[in-house]
């Protein structure tokens, strides 16, 4: 399996939308055949290229039935501005719910590790309360925001 997958853009905004560019990645295709799947979102400034050796220091401690797959902010990407458009906290969750249920939907067997730090932490939480059937093996927060949110 590849080291870690890092997926960057966002989702129907007239580019490459996440899904196409995580999937031309073998680890995070429908054929590749792992266990878990670890799925980080970023802090701020939401370049998921800022975490690749991370990505890939996970990946070498968890095990080969394991795969790795990293998601920028929409907008953050060095590779994509997204024609300048601004996403708010509500749109940054709605985005990482979509890329989880997309990768659920590809990977239906497979147990699901969020991790999340600083803002990503808080995105986490949303995403878990979005999608309570997700199968999670855990959720791990690192340095995580802590907002209160009514």
């Amino acid at each position: 399996y590849p080291l870690c997958a890092l997926a960057v853009s966002a989702l129907d905004l007239g580019c490459h939308s996440v899904a196409e560019l995580a999937l031309e990645s073998p680890t995070v295709s429908p054929s590749s055949n792992f266990e878990t799947l670890v799925v980080l979102f970023p802090g701020n400034p939401g370049i998921i290229e800022l975490y690749s050796k991370f990505c890939e220091q996970i990946h070498q401690d968890i095990g080969e039935k394991t795969a790795v797959v990293g998601i920028c902010h929409a907008g953050h990407s060095s590779h994509n501005m997204n024609g300048g458009r601004v996403f708010d906290l509500q749109d940054q969750v709605e985005h990482k719910v979509a890329f989880i249920r997309m990768l659920r939907d590809r990977h239906p067997s497979a147990n699901f590790v969020l991790v999340g730090h600083s803002v990503g932490g808080y995105i986490l939480t949303q995403v878990l309360k979005r999608c309570p059937d997700l199968p999670l093996r855990r959720a791990v927060y690192l340095a995580p925001t802590n907002t209160a949110h009514r």
